[in-house]
């Protein structure tokens, strides 16, 4: 399998036909799904893209401490100042209010996660 997506598709397929007919299963092998016909492969990766849509949204949201009331808040490596916020004591963005800072680090944390599994940058993402 060359990325994550074939590799969700090629677990799927796999364990359909092992819910399905045990016997089957025991002949698919990443080799027997590349060499599947397109429209197969198409069905199982179809579902491999649901699948990864779904994740951005399961990534746990940054949990905020506040630090200076109002002003500095912490969560692990982020650090949001009243108009800025800040990965790994990095500046990474402004922001018109801490809010707008929470939520840009949010979307900075969610992209790390999905950049850690290969995926690309989702739309509205740093």
């Amino acid at each position: 399998m060359t990325d994550m997506r074939e590799g969700l598709a090629f677990a799927l397929w796999e364990n359909d036909a092992a819910r399905a007919a045990p016997n089957v299963a025991r002949n698919r092998n990443p080799d027997a799904f590349l060499a599947e016909a397109d429209a197969t492969r198409n069905h199982w990766l179809h579902h491999a893209d649901a699948v990864i849509a779904t994740l951005p949204e399961l990534v746990k949201p940054l949990e905020w401490t506040e630090f200076l009331p109002g002003e500095i808040f912490k969560s692990g490596d982020y650090t949001v100042r009243l108009d800025s916020w800040h990965h790994k004591q990095k500046l990474i963005g402004t922001c018109l209010s801490p809010d707008a800072a929470k939520v840009a680090a949010n979307t900075h944390h969610r992209a790390q996660i999905m950049a850690a599994f290969g995926l690309p940058k989702q739309e509205g993402s740093e």
